[in-house]
């Protein structure tokens, strides 16, 4: 039983009405459920946010130029799967959940195959860049 439960099980007064205590303890609980939130204000308008980037022209032209600029054949930089064997997605080195700024830059984009991709997570900022000369034969 949630705390919200205990304070409406215990309310003397007819069904849905509070008295003054029980009012003032359920604010509190309810201050401290939002102090538990995500930090961003707006974290519902963040989530259109980031499904209206990717399907904005500018995330569009700036991974066209990625893929343009790739050595053939593209492969996963974490696992060496190619495009026959794997879907390759652009991933962001630096999530954009963490750094906004960075949607768009170029030096924080890496190819990955899509179970790379979705291991890796928008926690992690692994960059498989560097150790990816072993799959580059």
């Amino acid at each position: 039983m949630t705390r919200v439960d205990e304070i409406l099980a215990h309310t003397h007064e007819p069904k849905g009405v509070l008295s003054g205590d029980e009012k003032a303890a359920l604010e509190h609980v309810r201050a401290m459920m939002r102090s538990r939130r995500s930090d961003s204000v707006n974290a519902r308008a963040d989530a259109g946010k980031f499904a209206r980037f990717y399907k904005s022209r500018a995330w569009r032209a700036a991974r066209y130029m990625f893929l343009k600029s790739q050595p053939r054949p593209l492969r996963c930089r974490c696992c060496g799967a190619t495009a026959v064997h794997a879907r390759l997605v652009v991933d962001h080195i630096i999530p954009i959940k963490k750094d906004w700024s960075r949607r768009l830059d170029q030096t924080n984009l890496q190819l990955l195959c899509n179970d790379c991709n979705l291991a890796k997570a928008s926690s992690d900022s692994t960059d498989w860049r560097a150790s990816s000369a072993v799959h580059e034969t």
